[in-house]
């Protein structure tokens, strides 16, 4: 139903009565208990005092210029109750969605961006905080293109990202905890790598650059360090113990040794080189020994 409020020459009203549910005189529009509006707001309760019931089958609120606001709700002082419910047929009051009175939102369906580059999580507090009591697999999922993260995940994933074009993050990036992944390398030709790390040296004056670090603090092993394991078919084929000892299955191949031009030539303590008739090896800092090899 709509109501057309005119210019009126009498006093008409809607209702059983002159106190009905809408009441018009020439001052504006009012009641005794019910709405009032002076032209500029609008109120519900006894004398239009603002604490009885606004009851509609269809609200439409249209929004005459860009600066107004469609619907403000103030909180009274030392509010307590929620401050906005929507909550379904004859269910518990704010079952679908709720703003407490400071201002946190609880949805029992899904929070969703349609334009990621329109929307953020402002990294106060929690930020953006989904919990779950249904047993689903993910607590919160973020989609963007063709990928996704899963955070807090039920299933034992805490932090899962996965992305048909690989995972990229910004900047420095720290885990804490263990990091496991599992990739299949299955393409019919090519090349595959199942990790690659790039990485750009542009130093302007000095400074050493790492393309990769591990830094161990080993504060109680009753058993043996490794820094480093890698193993084929779980059997390790190369191991990097604590005090920096290598072990590994395989041979050892120096491909392009810088044989040093003679014996006190530049070179650090412990460095192995060889050419078609030496093998050599540098015992101090700039000091080189040789021994000759032949054929058999």
């Amino acid at each position: 139903m709509s109501v057309v409020l005119a210019p009126i020459e009498s006093t008409p009203y809607i209702g059983g009565t002159a106190t009905g549910v809408i009441y018009v005189d020439a001052t504006g529009l009012q009641k005794t208990n019910g709405p009032q509006w002076d032209g500029t707001t609008f109120a519900v309760g006894a004398a239009g005092d603002g604490t009885g019931t606004l009851q509609s089958g269809l609200l439409d609120v249209n929004i005459p210029t860009a600066t107004d606001v469609g619907l403000s709700i103030e909180a009274a002082a030392a509010q307590s109750a929620n401050l906005f419910e929507l909550t379904t047929n004859g269910g518990t009051a704010g079952d679908v969605f709720k703003v407490d009175s400071a201002g946190d939102i609880t949805a029992s369906g899904d929070i969703r961006i349609t334009e990621m580059n329109k929307g953020f999580f402002a990294p106060y507090s929690y930020g953006f905080n989904v919990t779950s009591s249904t047993g689903a697999t993910n607590t919160l999922r973020m989609y963007g293109g063709s990928g996704y993260a899963i955070i807090n995940g039920l299933a034992g994933n805490g932090l899962k990202l996965f992305s048909a074009n690989g995972v990229i993050i910004g900047n420095d990036t720290t885990f804490s905890g263990d990091i496991t992944q599992t990739t299949t390398l299955s393409a019919a030709t090519g090349n595959e790598a199942a990790h690659t790390l790039n990485y750009t040296v542009n130093k302007a004056t000095s400074g050493d650059d790492t393309g990769l670090l591990i830094s161990m603090t080993d504060t109680a092993s009753p058993g043996t360090s490794l820094p480093l394991d890698i193993q084929v078919g779980g059997t390790s084929v190369l191991k990097v113990d604590s005090a920096g000892d290598i072990t590994t299955s395989g041979d050892l191949i120096i491909s392009s040794p810088t044989v040093p031009a003679s014996a006190s030539a530049t070179g650090t303590a412990g460095t192995i080189s060889w050419d078609s008739s030496y093998i050599y090896i540098c015992t101090a800092t700039n000091t080189w020994k040789r021994v000759a090899i032949a054929t058999w």
